[in-house]
């Protein structure tokens, strides 16, 4: 596997995570986010 698909894959599942991260926050209440966050 050369190392720009390397990149790409990895640049993918981070935005994958990232994405399922901000949908996560957005279907809690903002005192779970903000508690979640400062912790």
């Amino acid at each position: 596997m050369n190392l720009t698909l390397k990149i790409l894959a990895t640049a993918g599942a981070l935005t994958v995570w990232a994405f399922n991260a901000q949908a996560a926050d957005n279907a809690r209440s903002p005192d779970d986010i903000i508690a979640t966050h400062c912790v």
